[in-house]
């Protein structure tokens, strides 16, 4: 059974209200002195003795990784990429309400107000505002159909088994790709399923080997967020979930 990421959305909503009272607090990426720190791994000499213990204790729970930000773990993405994020979010979850939608968010994402940025994604839905009104989407396009199949490597299919008895490599999952055209099939053995591994998995062994697809169709796994899908955003890659409960 899948975490439901209510756990991490626990853990870190009383950072949030920590800094809720301190607006210089709620946009590291706009905190000069801050980024300045975490990118170089030191402070100017002329910033003055106040500011520098400011932003050194701010920065004590965040780094800087390839060229990416993270906050205990979490990716933290930038101001105008947010919104559309959570909207993308919700949309591959099925329109599911606010608290699942929130709790996928806070299990893969980390910023100051991520429930506020939730509510109005979730409030200013169209779809989601249809079904609150007639209690169903009437539409002619409501029945499954088929994934259209276009090129060879145009989409790949991602997925995980295990856990597997442990190898003594200290492997214990297999991650699969599936390219919908050809079916043909990679795989490859791991220790973990994490999100760092599967986007080192699409990168090495099928980026770099048949080139850059146009689609990657992945569950709601939580391997498939974070770094997997900053690494889809940097290749262009349109990353869409299977619906839940649809395998």
């Amino acid at each position: 059974m899948e975490d439901d990421g209510q756990g991490t959305h626990d853990a870190s909503s009383g950072v949030e209200e920590a800094y809720a009272g301190d607006t210089s607090k709620t946009n590291i990426w706009q905190d000069a002195i801050c980024m300045g720190l975490l990118k170089e791994g030191f402070i100017l000499d002329a910033i003055d003795l106040q500011e520098s213990k400011r932003a050194r204790k701010q920065a004590m729970h965040y780094c800087w990784k390839d060229e990416r930000l993270y906050f205990k773990g979490l990716c933290v993405p930038r101001p105008e990429d947010r919104l559309k994020l959570v909207t993308q979010m919700h949309e591959d979850l099925g329109h599911f309400e606010e608290q699942r939608t929130l709790a996928e968010i806070c299990q893969r994402y980390f910023w100051i107000n991520r429930t506020e940025c939730v509510k109005t994604i979730v409030k200013t839905c169209q779809q989601c505002q249809l079904v609150r009104s007639e209690g169903s989407i009437h539409s002619g396009d409501e029945r499954l159909k088929s994934i259209p199949i276009c090129d060879l490597f145009h989409r790949i299919a991602l997925d995980t088994a295990g856990p597997l008895p442990e190898t003594k490599a200290g492997n214990k999952y297999i991650l699969v790709a599936i390219d919908h055209y050809s079916k043909w099939c990679e795989a490859k053995a791991v220790a973990d399923h994490g999100a760092n591994t599967a986007a080192r998995f699409m990168e090495d062994d099928l980026i770099c080997r048949y080139g850059v697809p146009k689609f990657v169709l992945t569950d709601n796994g939580g391997e498939w967020g974070a770094e997997f899908e900053v690494m889809c955003r940097d290749y262009a890659i349109q990353h869409q979930r299977t619906a839940p409960q649809w395998p």
